[in-house]
């Protein structure tokens, strides 16, 4: 009788991970693959997004960084070089659109400086937020 309630667990708690997988998967549907084999440039991945504002660019760009480039966090600098490889006027105070992404909940400080500067790295929120501003897909037939 043990053995057959421990199976019942074990298969209850492998029902409700599955479950949990499929959430997550259908969470990051929205977001660009980073499995490529040819390397995306910064602007043609911005072009891939409804980006209203500076405070949206720099999330993409938070994205671009931690899943195109691997970088665990990212600075002022990097952002800079990004807005610069894009030919984009890189706004005159990126820490202020840091600062609004952090009220929004989608960046947050890193654990640990970078360059000996301030860095900082995505939230759950913020990727899934990302996804929300993608453009759609527009297929030959309309």
């Amino acid at each position: 009788m043990e053995l057959e309630r421990k199976v019942k667990e074990l298969d209850e708690r492998l029902t409700e991970l599955e479950q949990r997988l499929v959430n997550l998967e259908g969470t990051n549907q929205t977001l660009p693959s980073p499995s490529r084999t040819k390397e995306i440039a910064p602007r043609e991945f911005l072009d891939g997004y409804k980006l209203a504002n500076d405070v949206d660019c720099v999330l993409a760009f938070g994205f671009f960084l931690e899943h195109y480039r691997g970088q665990a966090m990212f600075n002022v600098d990097d952002l800079r070089g990004l807005f610069s490889a894009s030919k984009l006027k890189s706004p005159q105070n990126i820490n202020d659109k840091i600062n609004l992404n952090i009220k929004k909940g989608n960046v947050m400080d890193a654990p640990e400086k970078k360059d000996n500067k301030k860095a900082w790295t995505l939230t759950g929120k913020g990727e899934a937020g990302l996804g929300n501003l993608k453009r759609e897909q527009v297929s030959a037939n309309g």
